[in-house]
């Protein structure tokens, strides 16, 4: 016996309000699946998505990369299936900042620079997105944790430096994944 997944909606990369509003119509109009192939988005995914997806029996799918904001939504699936060559990445929150990612703790250490230089603005502005990816890094930690068998202390450490890439084993172990099916059972 073989279940196909049928599903009018596939998450893609870069989430944001066009993607979030279409998932918003897709699942309100009572798909029950939600293939996820991503490379991300933003934070502001999580506080869609959740609300969206309580209550409801959502399965999502991981085919092929579920990374950052992505694997924030594939984690609130009740099932969560993905493919073979699926891998989950997930990291600490960050800006841009003069070219370059700037995670809290170093957007902490920008607030104390340009408060000793006199630059009270610079510094008031940093502190805040130092605060705001402070929490946002304990909410996805504690959403993870709260959806595997990872602890949040561990999950914080496994966001730092670059992240972590898990593999599709890895996943299944850590209760990520629920199980595995075949690409050709997706239907789009």
């Amino acid at each position: 016996m073989y279940t196909e997944y049928n599903s009018a909606f596939v998450v893609g990369n870069n989430i944001g309000a066009y993607e979030l509003c279409r998932l918003s119509e897709e699942v309100r109009g009572g798909k029950s699946n939600v293939v996820i192939s991503s490379s991300g988005g933003t934070a502001e995914a999580l506080f869609v998505v959740g609300p969206l997806f309580r209550g409801r029996d959502i399965t999502t799918i991981g085919d092929g990369p579920v990374s950052s904001a992505a694997l924030d939504i594939f984690l609130m699936g009740s099932k969560r299936l993905a493919i073979p060559d699926s891998k989950f990445f997930f990291h600490r929150a960050s800006y841009e900042h003069g070219g370059r990612k700037v995670r809290a703790r170093e957007a902490f250490m920008l607030a104390e620079i340009f408060r000793h230089d006199n630059q009270p603005l610079s510094a008031s502005e940093s502190l805040s997105y130092a605060r705001t990816m402070s929490e946002i890094d304990i909410i996805c930690a504690r959403l993870i944790a709260s959806r595997t068998r990872l602890e949040a202390d561990r999950v914080m450490e496994l966001m730092d430096g670059e992240g972590t890439c898990l593999s599709l084993c890895e996943a299944l172990l850590y209760g990520f994944v629920d199980d595995v099916i075949s690409p050709d059972l997706i239907v789009v």
